[in-house]
């Protein structure tokens, strides 16, 4: 896809804009018979969506407070999804809930509804949402919220009658929420925002062979299954994708997923501003299933905020990039993210990954290495990073040192039985000075508390005697991750220092 057709596209899109309808739909006082291009003469279902044939430019709003029990296979290009009217997002849902309850023996119960159902949440009174433990055989169902599925029923066990309102079943049964190219060609030029999905087999959202699609202030959760089997938040295969200040938590294997199989074309995706937390293999996982060696490139991820809760059971990796086979992951730029309080790695440059610049993050209290680079000889640079763990290992791992740049990082272990603060080909360094000595690395780098004073869940800031006040160098970057101005006298870490 050439720059001069992305252009002519745009400016096709802006002129279409100017004669596009715009289409409502309302689970809950709409009607299919309606012609769906007044707030008074709206859809009812998703169906409608799927079957209808849209012109360029055309916007279609669900009701804020409505929820659809059906997927969006995305009909045409050129389109903008959204909400409308006062409330709660509209939510889509990829789940049926599971009534009527026989008791078999004990707390065992069975529904016999048949399906080919994936996983099952447990949502109480409260709305809080509970993963439930999926056994392979009926006779391991022995704890609160154990199931086990076969093509004749669902088994769970309870310690109340699940018939009553203490808590409904959900169990999943579509595969997406919103879909393209999945069951034809990928569309392109599509707006999702102020939309939320949950409950999927695999991913709340899948666009595969498409280009310029727009994610942005969406919900995506609780898709998947916790054994890492599948679950996305986002899953994209194409090229100029922004997906932006979106909420996406609780899925079984990545939040954001931007993935590349054969030769398919993945480039100039951009993934910003979005909060990430609890998923169970990846934050945001950049990965090439064998394609060619330029088939996934020029991606950004920047200010982001990437944290697990206290409570969370998962590994979580904040960042991964990995290719397999002969496919490369080139020209990546990873800056002012935060990422906090992760069970796993936070940022992880792994096999195949070439030009690879990371920038100005801020890494807190990983249990793990804040940042891992094992990409044998792929050029990485390493610049104005804050890294803080709390565990035994070392904040910084760097397996190879050919075509490494590494300089103006703190690397802090806050436990100070650790063995080392960075370990660098085959050695540890406990010491900033033999550390500097033996690889020429960091040698405007630090070994001392950062000076980082977390303000609330998601909010930094450095305090005034800070090491990483104006010690950072200048990278030409704008915006902190909290859209700060940065002066010629860069801080190191995701956020800028302000006196104010």
């Amino acid at each position: 896809m050439n720059a001069y057709f992305i252009n002519i596209s745009f400016l096709f899109f802006l002129f279409i804009s100017n004669y596009a309808a715009t289409y409502y739909v309302d689970s809950k006082l709409g009607n299919d018979n309606n012609s769906g291009l007044f707030l008074t003469s709206a859809w009812k279902t998703i169906a409608n969506i799927n079957n209808h044939q849209f012109e360029d430019g055309d916007t279609i709003l669900l009701k804020r407070g409505s929820i659809w029990r059906e997927e969006i296979i995305v009909p045409n290009g050129f389109l903008t999804f959204d909400s409308y009217g006062e409330g709660k997002y509209p939510i889509i849902m990829g789940s049926e809930k599971l009534l009527n309850w026989k008791n078999v023996e004990g707390n065992k119960w069975v529904n016999e509804s048949r399906g080919e159902f994936g996983w099952l949440w447990f949502v109480n009174r409260n709305e809080r949402i509970i993963w439930g433990n999926k056994c392979k055989k009926k006779s391991e169902l022995q704890k609160q919220f154990d199931f086990y599925i076969d093509s004749a029923s669902v088994m769970i066990y309870s310690n109340s009658n699940p018939n009553y309102d203490s808590f409904s079943v959900e169990a999943s049964s579509r595969h997406f929420g919103i879909i393209s190219g999945w069951y034809k060609s990928g569309v392109n030029f599509i707006n999702i925002n102020n939309i939320e999905i949950c409950f999927t087999k695999n991913a709340a959202i899948r666009a595969i062979g498409a280009l310029d699609w727009k994610i942005k202030n969406t919900i995506l959760h609780h898709n998947g299954g916790i054994d890492e089997s599948d679950g996305q938040g986002i899953q994209f295969e194409g090229v100029k994708g922004k997906f932006s200040n979106n909420q996406i938590f609780e899925n079984g294997q990545h939040g954001i997923f931007i993935s590349s199989f054969g030769n398919s074309q993945v480039e100039n995706n951009i993934i910003e501003a979005n909060e990430i937390y609890n998923n169970y293999h990846t934050g945001i996982d950049i990965m090439n299933h064998g394609g060619n060696d330029n088939s996934h490139k020029n991606t950004i991820i920047r200010r982001n905020v990437i944290y697990d809760d206290f409570n969370f059971s998962g590994k979580e990796i904040g960042i991964q990039l990995l290719a397999y086979g002969k496919g490369k992951i080139k020209n990546v730029v990873i800056h002012h993210n935060l990422i906090y309080d992760l069970k796993g790695i936070g940022i992880s440059i792994m096999n195949n990954s070439d030009s690879v610049f990371v920038h100005n993050n801020t890494i807190l209290n990983s249990l793990s290495a804040c940042i891992n680079i094992n990409n044998g000889n792929g050029f990485s640079e390493v610049y104005n990073n804050v890294g803080v763990n709390k565990k035994y290992y070392s904040v910084f791992f760097l397996h190879n040192t050919a075509n490494k740049f590494v300089d103006h990082n703190i690397w802090f272990s806050a436990n100070r039985t650790t063995t080392s603060n960075v370990f660098v080909k085959d050695k540890y360094f406990k010491d900033i000075k033999q550390y500097n000595r033996a690889t020429g690395f960091d040698i405007n780098g630090s070994f001392e508390n950062p000076g980082i004073k977390k303000l609330s869940a998601n909010k930094i800031e450095l305090e005034p005697n800070s090491i990483c006040i104006d010690n950072g160098i200048n990278l030409n970057y704008k915006l902190d991750i909290f859209g700060n101005f940065i002066m010629s006298n860069a801080d190191i870490g995701a956020v800028e220092f302000s006196d104010k």
